[in-house]
């Protein structure tokens, strides 16, 4: 009689064991996701918001993990001449899933370096670019390659905002969904 608690004592040990542990990714790579890019906020093709919105996306990160921050390449002496600290405003990529092309725009008080990075979940990077932004509004549209983006895979671009006297003073992320 003092034995019938342990049975299910020891089912509930071995259920939450089992839900504590990481599983291996179904792609067999052995490598977990290193940032959640599984948000986004949806946009149609004038950049109006349609439904989800992502409060972490197309924002100011205060902080970047370092792996995150890694991916940022330090933009070289020449490419920061006459770049100047602005102030930044972002509006979200659209459209949102996107086919193969996506807009990026944004407000900026000075001419500064931009440099934008699209990765995968595992902080792979895809597509690196370098802008030299005016003041003013602005846009840049991107055409992601079939061959390196993924359909029903969401992706994430990182943007830095680059000055000489500051160096890097603006930063954030959105994430972007491929549905061909």
């Amino acid at each position: 009689m003092k034995y019938r608690y342990f049975l299910p004592i020891l089912m509930f040990v071995l259920v939450a064991q089992s839900s504590c542990r990481k599983e291996t990714p179904a792609d067999g790579t052995g490598i977990t996701d290193k940032i959640d890019a599984s948000r986004i906020t949806t946009t149609d093709a004038l950049g109006n918001i349609t439904h989800d919105i992502d409060p972490t996306d197309w924002t100011y990160d205060t902080t970047w993990a370092a792996d995150e921050r890694a991916v940022i390449t330090n933009p070289l002496a020449a490419q920061l001449a006459n770049m100047e600290t602005g102030v930044v405003s972002i509006y979200p990529a659209y459209p949102n899933p996107l086919r193969d092309k996506v807009t990026f725009s944004f407000k900026n008080t000075r001419q500064s370096l931009l440099q934008i990075v699209i990765v995968d979940r595992f902080l792979q990077v895809k597509d690196r670019f370098f802008f030299t932004t005016t003041p003013g509004s602005s846009s840049f549209t991107f055409e992601l390659d079939e061959e390196k983006y993924i359909n029903n895979i969401n992706y994430r671009m990182y943007y830095a905002f680059f000055s000489q006297a500051d160096g890097l003073y603006y930063k954030g992320h959105g994430d972007l969904q491929v549905k061909r």
